[in-house]
């Protein structure tokens, strides 16, 4: 994470994606959260991760590659 740009999250994860997101957030970098539906960001819990002001949420069956492009933080 150290040298990262962006972290892009495709949940659902497996083990060590939430310490993936907590290193990213820790290191100020930029988090877009790819979920196929809204009922995935709380199974098998809430996360707080989620709702942090440093995380941007994409909600689509299919990945959008353009939506991810979109949250993109280009020129940081």
């Amino acid at each position: 994470m150290r040298d990262a740009d962006v972290l892009l999250v495709l949940l659902p994860g497996g083990y060590g994606t939430h310490a993936e997101i907590g290193a990213a957030l820790a290191f100020g970098r930029p988090i877009i959260i790819h979920v196929p539906n809204k009922q995935v960001l709380d199974t098998p819990y809430p996360c707080v991760f989620h709702y942090h002001p440093g995380v941007k949420i994409l909600v689509s069956e299919a990945l959008d590659v353009d939506a991810v492009l979109a949250c993109m933080p280009f020129g940081a």
